[in-house]
């Protein structure tokens, strides 16, 4: 009987914010992820501005400006692989702050993946809407 040792399960996340291996490579050393390559998000979604961070929302596909042909905002991001999701679900809050689902995400290389997203569950209210989808478009300066 051969023993098999078993191999750690495969989990990608679509990091839009402060998960990005190249927006912050300092903290995320200590999640231990592995960028898998550069994404795209289209769909029903808009990224907010939430101070020091975004959330991304569920919404109209109208408020972003880029959007995919068959319509929806495009939210630039990244696909990191990770062996667990729980580590990460302390940082972003989950389930309180942030929700989290599977979506589908374009690689920049045309393939499709389908990594989790951290949704977040606050109030959208009067909060800036990042039009460009990008976090590295209105994200604070670092000196």
């Amino acid at each position: 009987m051969e023993n098999k040792t078993p191999t750690p399960e495969r989990i990608l996340v679509f990091a839009y914010g402060t998960l990005r291996p190249s927006l912050y490579p300092g903290r995320v050393k200590g999640f231990d992820l592995k960028k898998v390559g550069d994404a795209t998000l289209y769909g029903n979604f808009a990224m907010l501005h939430l101070g020091g961070f975004p959330g991304l929302v569920k919404t109209s596909p109208k408020l972003g400006e880029r959007t995919h042909p068959d319509g929806g905002s495009a939210i630039v991001g990244e696909v990191v692989e990770t062996n667990t999701l729980a580590h990460l679900d302390r940082y972003e809050g989950y389930p309180s702050f942030y929700g989290r689902e599977q979506v589908e995400v374009i690689m920049e290389d045309g393939r499709t993946e389908h990594p989790w997203v951290y949704i977040f569950n606050g109030d959208a209210g009067s909060r800036t809407v990042v039009t460009s989808g990008n976090w590295a478009d209105a994200m604070p300066k670092r000196d």
